[in-house]
């Protein structure tokens, strides 16, 4: 049966490539339709697939030209599978002639690529960073993040075997499970629950059967064995909290599977004094269960609480949601829980003085947040990361250390001229009173300027990106500074400023140890040099006056 519709021609027997700068040359458009039916566009004797698409019209300008009234506009793509050629017919046309960018297109050679750095183990937004130098994308034009991620998806789960196929997993964590014969760097699983061989039961991830596998080694278990207030433990979870399905059962199953393990390579009980979780109940009551034997304190990670702050400001000024991010990041690096509830009255005091912010002060207060504020689908893969991390075990640090992003930031305020060393003079006052100490260095902190990014809608720091901090952290460098600059202590290394405080190291510290040459540019302790550098002009003097001698 025939068509009711006339389709018009556009082009016929194009490639792939071409139909793909064609379309993305259009207006915004969206799939309607997707389906494999017999080939109708080419001329090949043999039976054969194609691939029919539908697509509609999905510009905004046409919506808000005729909003009562659907687009007409539509185009029928025939992709013929065997010549790999491509068929494009077009109807109606668009209520507005007004262009809005177009959907970014995919290329054969596109995807191809994305395949083969997908084959490599790369990420979905590492690939897509990769499309703009290897085919000459502009940022704007690349494609999104999900249309990459489906593709990567996709072909891991079809042609790696990236599947979740229960018989494969349950092999694999059974090969592997725990005998106590294994090495301290072999990667071993272990679950919650045992059959009666002393076999791990691996289940399907219902409700009733839990899918609940972990995975260490026993070099790992044994690093932790030490002074529980000397490390604090941290409970993270790598997917979205707010679209889990995981309950307080689940939680607290594989907390006491790992206390079990934890008890059986290292004879002893699990010792925490410290816990660093989640903004998530079921976990924090899942611990309490678990560990209710034990005294700790369960702290919250102050990222969850800025992603709450940015979600519940959304809808705030500029001037008000820098006032409330001001209010929380000084509560943050507060000294003592005495400052911490002096600070805390403080700011909800401000803010009850806006009254856009009555609605979010009652949130604040009705919410736990502010009180805690101190501070498998591929089994081989995550067991050969644990054996890996095993192998490359750090050194466990009883003090702080320099990160290297510190040292990037040091770095870049040095050449810039913002860090100096306030030197005091023999007529200072500050000497005349007994202050200048040889181990004390004062160093003068200038806070970089910061421009606005249209791209970002904030202000970011003229540096590196390596080295640049957001308006908070370079505020707490720079806050309450002495006129004559940090007093920074060499001997106990030691600086008084916020930002220090709260993280054990600041650029002020390390500037002052390089200067001094304490340690390097990298941070490491150097041995003193004690050799003897004499000035040019006084061994030219006295040269000098050996020779006047002989001439006498």
């Amino acid at each position: 049966m025939s068509s009711p519709h006339t389709w018009n021609l556009l082009c016929s027997g194009v490639s792939s490539e071409d139909a793909a700068v064609l379309l993305q040359g259009m207006m915004k458009w969206k799939k309607v339709k997707s389906q494999l039916m017999s080939s109708t566009s080419c001329s090949s004797g043999a039976p054969h697939s194609m691939r029919y698409r539908l697509l509609c019209c999905a510009c905004k300008h046409c919506a808000d030209a005729v909003p009562y009234l659907h687009c007409a506009w539509r185009l029928k793509v025939l992709v013929c599978q065997e010549a790999a050629t491509v068929d494009m017919h077009e109807l109606g046309d668009h209520h507005c002639r007004a262009r809005t960018p177009s959907n970014s297109c995919i290329t054969l050679r596109q995807r191809h690529f994305i395949k083969e750095l997908a084959r490599e183990n790369l990420v979905p937004m590492r690939i897509r960073h990769a499309l703009g130098p290897k085919f000459g994308i502009r940022p704007a034009a690349l494609p999104s993040l999900r249309t990459v991620q489906n593709i990567v998806h996709h072909f891991r789960r079809t042609r790696l075997g990236g599947n979740d196929k229960r018989k494969a997993i349950m092999e694999a964590v059974r090969a592997s499970a725990f005998s106590g014969r294994d090495g301290d760097h072999d990667a071993f699983t272990f679950t919650s629950t045992y059959d009666g061989s002393v076999v791990p039961e691996v289940g399907n991830g219902s409700d009733a059967r839990p899918f609940l596998v972990g995975m260490t080694t026993k070099a790992l278990l044994r690093n932790s064995a030490r002074d529980p207030g000397t490390f604090v433990l941290h409970l993270d979870a790598t997917f979205k909290l707010i679209t889990s399905q995981l309950q307080r059962e689940h939680c607290a199953a594989a907390l006491v599977a790992l206390r079990c393990m934890y008890a059986r390579v290292n004879g002893a009980e699990l010792q925490v004094k410290f816990v660093l979780g989640d903004a998530d109940k079921a976990q924090h009551k899942a611990f309490h269960d678990v560990f209710a034997d034990r005294s700790f304190t369960y702290l919250m990670c102050f990222y969850h609480v800025v992603a709450k702050l940015r979600e519940r400001s959304r809808g705030l000024s500029s001037e008000l949601s820098a006032l409330v991010y001001k209010g929380v990041y000084d509560l943050q690096f507060a000294r003592s829980e005495a400052e911490f509830v002096e600070q805390k009255e403080a700011m909800l005091k401000e803010w009850a003085g806006h009254a856009d912010l009555t609605a979010f002060t009652a949130y604040v207060k009705a919410q736990r947040q502010l009180r805690e504020l101190a501070v498998l689908p591929h089994t081989a893969r995550l067991l050969a990361c644990c054996g890996h991390r095993s192998m490359a075990l750090p050194r466990f640090s009883l003090a702080p250390t320099c990160p290297s992003t510190l040292q990037t930031r040091t770095r870049g305020l040095r050449r810039r001229g913002l860090l100096s060393e306030n030197v005091l003079t023999r007529s200072s006052i500050d000497f005349l009173l007994g202050d200048a100490d040889p181990e004390l260095v004062h160093v003068r902190a200038v806070p970089p300027m910061r421009t606005f990014v249209p791209e970002l809608s904030h202000t970011r720091e003229d540096m590196a990106i390596t080295a640049q901090f957001g308006v908070h952290y370079a505020r707490m460098e720079v806050e309450s500074q002495p006129r004559i600059g940090w007093p920074v202590d060499l001997h106990t290394a030691y600086c008084p400023c916020k930002y220090h405080f709260k993280m054990g190291y600041c650029c002020h510290l390390l500037f002052a140890q390089q200067s001094r040459s304490v340690v390097d540019e990298s941070g490491e302790e150097t041995l003193v040099n004690r050799k003897r550098v004499q000035k040019w002009g006084a061994r030219r003097t006295l040269a000098t006056h050996f020779s006047v001698y002989r001439k006498e």
